[in-house]
């Protein structure tokens, strides 16, 4: 039982770990963004011969795969932020666990300052990672607010649309060089 306490602390506290984590998941999620993406097109070149071939097949969720894409990015990102942050300090997550899904305080903490904009696409991915990539509404009742949105609207929390993605990829790429100048 000693060894396997062991293997749990030295895999909390190995970097590389975290970052090996982040990397699954990312290579998940592009595979999930290729295949709406290919859906989409599909979609916007004949949306009545897709929506006729989606009723004679049955239903087609590979259109509806963005907010599994989303979750997938996220969790990705906050292996790819928390492994930086075990690379500086190797306990950081060790004594009590204190982890939590608070991307935006864990990029702070790793130096980077990010905009309002991006602060805001961060707070919709928390969301979508905290609640709205897994179930259909969050635990409280405060968590389904509307809120004011990057459009000016109001938007409901974890409202990320496909087109921001690259906004995303572009954190995730500062993320990489910021890893890779420290190690």
């Amino acid at each position: 039982m000693h060894w396997w306490n062991e293997q749990f602390e030295k895999q909390a506290q190995s970097a590389d770990f975290w970052f090996l984590q982040a990397t699954r998941l990312r290579h998940a999620a592009d595979i999930l963004a290729k295949k709406h993406g290919e859906e989409l097109a599909r979609f916007t070149e004949s949306p009545e011969d897709f929506l006729a071939n989606e009723m004679r097949d049955g239903r087609n969720i590979s259109i509806e795969l963005f907010p599994i894409y989303l979750l997938l990015f996220g969790l990705s990102l906050e292996n790819l932020v928390k492994g930086i942050l075990v690379a500086r300090n190797p306990t950081r997550f060790s004594d009590s666990r204190r982890l939590n899904h608070g991307l935006t305080d864990y990029i702070l903490e790793c130096g980077l300052t990010p905009d309002d904009r991006r602060r805001d696409l961060l707070m919709d991915l928390e969301a979508v990672v905290l609640w709205k990539g897994r179930y259909p509404t969050p635990k409280a009742l405060g968590q389904w607010r509307l809120r004011h949105g990057r459009n000016g609207s109001g938007q409901m929390p974890g409202a990320v649309a496909p087109g921001e993605r690259h906004e995303l990829e572009s954190l995730y790429a500062d993320l990489c060089k910021l890893h890779c100048s420290e190690t």
